[in-house]
């Protein structure tokens, strides 16, 4: 669900969501299923790589790996940052 904006940052939250499913190829994975609607957001990025918003500088230190301003700058990961 990664939208690529210029400058890395959180993207693509849903709402209003019953059910979702982070499967591998083979279909293995975890599901999710609610009673009620809920909201998720899912990333093969960590949420505190990505820029979130406030300022050009995402609110932490500029280090090596969070020195992030361009779409190509952060590397996805072997995760699901969800949320």
């Amino acid at each position: 669900m990664y939208e690529g904006y210029i400058r890395p940052q959180e993207n693509n939250h849903r709402t209003d969501i019953h059910w979702c499913a982070f499967t591998n190829k083979a279909g293995a994975g975890p599901m999710f299923i609610a009673d009620k609607t809920f909201e998720i957001n899912a990333s093969p990025y960590l949420t505190e790589d990505l820029n979130n918003g406030d300022d050009i500088y995402n609110s932490q230190p500029l280090t090596e790996k969070t020195n992030y301003h361009h779409l190509n700058d952060p590397k996805p990961q072997r995760l699901i940052d969800f949320y």
